[in-house]
């Protein structure tokens, strides 16, 4: 017994001896020492015009507040990306094709397969604009009854909440207008020819180059979380993305939302030309 309780008192002064644990201390430095060792990847992203989030400046580089995040976040990886823009429809139909290792994009059950999502998410939201009272927007799909609704062509997110959509406009009980892109829907809805609108909260930043003098109203219906899809064969990326966005946040450079603080944006961020179409 005397002899056990040396030895406990013997382990007691040595724990003490050795000071409190640093364990984040050294996982960031080791994250910090594998960033600056690791050999530059090519990455080719996929991704469509948002504005203001992600999108082609007036320059013609990639930019947006999630846009110079992403430039920053693949600096910082030691990930050489190249971004490509297309329709949403086919810009995924061309990552599924194979096409590019990223897709920038909402999460989306089409995708849960085929991929991993990166630890940097976005928080956002879809739901529905419209000059009608906000108690009259339709939080499901009985009230869309003898209404019209605007959703943009290829876009996922409107069948989130009213996943009939095509059967009820097929049946007559709704009227389903399908434009070919963001301009084209809003344009829509401004000359009155629906009732409601699926959109996004940077539907704004439309709203105001458009010159939409409308008070509409929005409701968020979905949230959203912005990511980078990675092909799960593609781990190592994967891995390099998610230890990247480690380091920005142990620099500081990242805000509550996860994109860059507002400090450094303003240096990068470049505005999407005037829309047009």
């Amino acid at each position: 017994m005397k002899h056990l309780m040396r030895s406990l008192i013997k382990l007691v002064i040595i724990l003490a001896l050795a000071g409190p644990p640093v364990v984040s201390k050294a996982a960031g430095q080791d994250v910090e020492h594998q960033s600056q060792d690791n050999p530059i990847i090519p990455v080719n992203i996929i991704g469509f015009e948002h504005p203001p989030l992600f999108h082609t400046s007036t320059s013609g580089t990639f930019s947006g507040i999630i846009g110079e995040t992403i430039n920053s976040l693949c600096e910082i990886s030691r990930l050489d990306c190249t971004v490509n823009l297309y329709p949403v429809a086919r810009a995924y139909a061309k990552f599924e094709s194979g096409e590019g290792q990223v897709l920038l994009s909402a999460i989306l059950p089409r995708f849960d397969k085929c991929c991993a999502a990166s630890d940097w998410v976005y928080h956002y939201s879809n739901g529905i604009y419209s000059s009608e009272p906000v108690a009259s927007i339709p939080r499901e799909e009985k009230a869309l009854s003898g209404k019209s609704i605007i959703v943009i062509r290829g876009w996922q997110s409107p069948y989130t909440t009213f996943p009939n959509l095509d059967r009820l406009a097929e049946n007559g009980d709704i009227i389903l207008h399908k434009a070919n892109g963001t301009i084209s829907s809003i344009r829509m809805l401004n000359g009155e020819r629906g009732d409601f609108l699926w959109g996004t909260e940077s539907f704004r930043w439309y709203f105001d180059k458009l010159g939409v003098k409308k008070n509409l109203n929005y409701v968020r219906l979905n949230p959203v979380y912005i990511v980078l899809l990675v092909h799960k064969q593609h781990h190592l990326i994967l891995q390099r993305l998610n230890n990247g966005f480690q380091l920005m946040k142990d620099r500081g450079m990242l805000n509550e939302k996860s994109v860059l603080k507002e400090e450094i944006m303003k240096k990068k961020y470049q505005d999407a030309p005037h829309p047009r179409g």
